[in-house]
C-alpha cells in the first residue's frame, strides 16, 4: 500500500494538482483504492479528477460498508417488487 500511496503522490505532482486541496487528496485516495490499476496509477487519479463523482463511487464500492449495504438495499428493493403495495414515499 505504501508503495501505492507514494506513486499516487508522485502523479499528482506530475500533473500538477494542487495536492494541499481537500478534493485532490480525496481523488488521491479514492485513485489507491481503485483495485487492478498498479501500472496506471497516474492515469486513473487524471480520470478520477476529471469526474470526480465516478472515482468516489469506485471507491466506495471497494468498503465493506458499501457491500454490506448494498445487500441490504438490494434486498429491500427485491422485497417491494415481490409486494402488491404501492412503494411509501421517504419522510
Amino acid at each position: 500500500m505504501r508503495v501505492r500511496i507514494l506513486e499516487i503522490v508522485r502523479c499528482a505532482k506530475l500533473l500538477e494538482l494542487n495536492v494541499t486541496d481537500d478534493n485532490v487528496i480525496a481523488c488521491m485516495v479514492a485513485a489507491v483504492m481503485c483495485p487492478g490499476h498498479e501500472n496506471n496509477l497516474g492515469t486513473i487519479l487524471a480520470a478520477i479528477y476529471i469526474n470526480q463523482s465516478w472515482g468516489l463511487i469506485q471507491a466506495l464500492k471497494t468498503t465493506k460498508e458499501y457491500r454490506l449495504l448494498h445487500i441490504q438495499v438490494s434486498d429491500a428493493l427485491l422485497d417491494t417488487l415481490t409486494q402488491k403495495k404501492p412503494p411509501q414515499y421517504c419522510q
